[in-house]
C-alpha cells in the first residue's frame, strides 16, 4: 500500500523524506513502531511515557495543599488516577511507578522548600504547630460530625455553597450523569481518555468532602471544588451543543454560533449572580474588592470615623493594637500592628462560627504561649493606641471584654487612658480607643 509505494518512490528518486514516511507508516494492527513496545502494547504510549508536566502538576498540588490542607484529598485522587490510567494503558509497572514518582517529586519539592524557609527563619516549630497541631487538636475537633454533615448536605443548610450556587450543582450533576453513561457504554478497553471524566467526578467529590471537613459553609472554603465542578459542568454544556447541532440543522452555521454564544453567556451570568449579589449586598464588601483607600468615607459610620481619627492623630510610624477580630482597622487607619496577632482569636480560644455562642467557654482552645508572646510584643512596640472592639460585639468578641484578661487589663491600666468612644447610628457603643500615657 502507501508504505510500499513510498519505498518504491524512495528507491527511484532517492528521497530521504519518503523513506522517513515509510518508516513511520502504521503497520497491521494499528501499532505505531516508534511508540509501540512489548511492555505497553499497541497504544498511543501517552500514559506509558510520563511527561515532565507531571512534576509541574505535583508542584501545583503542593501549593494547593499548603494553601488549604484538605487539598491533600485532591492529590490522592490524582495519584490513583495517574496510577490506574498509566498501568491500564501501558501494562508496565515500571512506567506506572515512574509516573507516580514524578508527580510525588513535584509535591515534595514544594514541601521541602517551605520547610527549609521556616527552618532558615528559626520558625520550624511554629510552622509545625500552626500547619498541623492547631488543625488536628483545636480547629477540626471543635466542629461536631453533625456540623460537617450539615455543611455537606446542601438541602439541609440554607447557607451551603451549592444551595447558593444551584446552577453549578445542576451542571455538575447532569455532567456526571452524561459521563457515567458514556463510560459504561464504551466498547473499547478503558484507557487514559476513558478514565479522564470519571477522574474529574472523583476529584470533585473529594474536593467537596475536603471543603466540608471544617463544618463551615463560607464560600471561600469551597474554592477548591470549582475546577472539577466546572470541568464536569463543561461536559454538560458540550453535550448540549451536540444536541443543538443535531436539532438546528436548518439554521446557518453563523446562527448556530450566535446561539451557542448566547447560551454560554446566559450560563456564565447565572453562575456569577451569587458573587455579584454578595459584592453589592453590603458596602463593606467594597473594602475587600478595592482596598481601604478606595472606600474611605463609604464604610459603616463608626468604622470610618475610627479609622479617620487614628490617621489624623498619629504619625505613620506609630503602631496600634486592635483587641478583637477586626484587622481591617489596621489597613483603613494605615497603621502597623504592634503585635503578631492581627486578630485575637487564638488569645481567647474563639474559633469563628464554631464556638461563637455567648454560653460556650472557649478557654480550653487558647493557644499555649500566646499570651506571653502578646505581652512581649506590646511591651516592646508600645502602641500609641489600643482599640477595644468588644463593646460592639464585632465578630463574637462581645463575650471577650478586656477586663476578663488580667495581663492585658493590668498592662493597659498602668500605661493607657480612655481617649475616645465611638457609637453607631443607633447610639450603641461600638469602639473604645485607649491612648498611651
Amino acid at each position: 500500500d502507501h508504505a510500499v509505494t513510498d519505498v518504491r518512490r524512495a528507491a527511484r528518486f532517492g528521497r530521504a523524506r519518503a523513506l522517513r514516511r515509510a518508516a513511520l507508516a502504521p503497520r497491521a494492527g494499528g501499532c505505531d513502531p516508534p511508540r509501540a513496545r512489548p511492555e505497553h502494547g499497541c497504544g498511543t504510549g501517552a500514559a506509558a511515557r510520563p511527561r515532565p508536566l507531571l512534576v509541574l502538576g505535583g508542584l501545583c498540588f503542593g501549593m494547593a495543599f499548603f494553601s488549604k490542607q484538605p487539598a491533600i484529598l485532591d492529590f490522592l485522587i490524582t495519584l490513583c488516577f495517574i496510577g490506574v490510567a498509566t498501568f491500564t494503558e501501558s501494562g508496565s509497572f515500571r512506567r506506572t511507578v515512574k509516573a507516580l514518582s514524578l508527580l510525588i517529586s513535584g509535591f515534595c519539592l514544594i514541601f521541602f522548600a517551605i520547610v527549609l524557609y521556616f527552618y532558615m527563619n528559626n520558625s520550624l516549630r511554629e510552622f509545625y504547630f500552626w500547619s498541623w497541631v492547631y488543625n488536628i487538636k483545636y480547629y477540626i475537633p471543635v466542629s461536631s460530625f453533625i456540623d460537617k454533615i450539615t455543611a455537606a448536605l446542601w438541602f439541609i443548610s440554607p447557607k451551603s455553597f451549592l444551595r447558593e450556587n444551584i446552577y453549578l450543582l445542576i451542571l455538575f450533576v447532569v455532567g456526571t450523569f452524561m459521563a457515567v453513561v458514556k463510560f459504561f457504554s464504551r466498547t473499547e478497553k478503558a484507557g487514559m481518555a476513558a478514565l479522564i471524566e470519571p477522574y474529574f467526578i472523583a476529584w470533585g467529590l473529594a474536593a467537596y468532602a475536603g471543603a466540608c471537613l471544617g463544618g463551615k459553609t463560607c464560600g471561600h472554603y469551597f474554592i477548591m471544588i470549582l475546577p472539577p465542578f466546572c470541568l464536569v459542568g463543561g461536559r454538560c454544556i458540550s453535550g448540549l451543543f451536540t444536541i443543538l447541532d443535531s436539532e438546528t440543522k436548518s439554521l446557518s452555521d453563523i446562527s448556530r454560533k450566535y446561539l451557542k454564544v448566547f447560551i454560554v453567556a446566559a450560563i456564565a451570568l447565572q453562575l456569577t449572580l451569587p458573587v455579584i449579589y454578595y459584592a453589592f449586598k453590603r458596602n463593606v464588601a467594597g473594602f475587600y474588592l478595592k482596598g481601604a483607600g478606595a472606600v474611605q468615607g463609604t464604610l459603616p459610620k463608626p468604622f470610618d470615623e475610627l479609622a479617620a481619627y487614628i490617621r489624623d492623630r498619629s504619625d505613620k510610624k506609630e503602631m496600634i493594637f486592635v483587641w478583637g477580630a477586626y484587622p481591617e482597622i489596621y489597613e483603613a487607619a494605615d497603621r502597623r500592628p504592634a503585635s503578631r496577632y492581627i486578630t485575637c482569636d487564638c488569645l481567647t480560644g474563639h474559633i469563628p462560627w464554631a464556638n461563637s455562642a455567648p454560653d460556650i467557654d472557649t478557654s480550653k482552645c487558647i493557644i499555649p504561649g500566646s499570651w506571653k508572646a502578646l505581652m512581649g510584643d506590646l511591651k516592646k512596640n508600645k502602641p500609641l493606641y489600643i482599640i477595644d472592639t468588644s463593646p460592639g460585639a464585632y465578630r463574637a468578641f462581645g463575650k471577650y471584654p478586656i477586663v476578663k484578661f488580667k495581663d492585658l487589663f493590668d498592662f493597659m491600666n498602668e500605661r493607657y487612658m480612655l481617649d475616645k468612644e465611638f457609637y453607631d447610628e443607633y447610639g450603641n457603643l461600638s469602639f473604645r480607643v485607649f491612648k498611651r500615657n
